[in-house]
């Protein structure tokens, strides 16, 4: 599944009329194609992208379990 189909499913589910979803977005590639932005665009009354700060692992609760990670692994 893409972010793509990711993002048509999670809207076709739970988007609801008279209401707007917010979306906190961190900056993978994946996020960031060009190809959807004609979809963000297209969406733009449903859905409200919150993009985080390009380096916040404090926002980003899976920074944690990628350093945890990588402890256990290297050390």
């Amino acid at each position: 599944m893409t972010f793509h189909d990711f993002l048509d499913s999670f809207l076709r589910r739970q988007y609801r009329a008279n209401h707007r979803i917010a979306m906190v977005i961190d900056n993978a590639g994946y996020h960031k194609k060009k190809e959807l932005w004609p979809f963000f665009k297209e969406n733009k009354k449903r859905v409200r992208l919150l993009w985080l700060p390009p380096y916040s692992p404090n926002l980003n609760p899976i920074e944690r379990v990628w350093r945890l990670t990588r402890r256990r692994v290297t050390h």
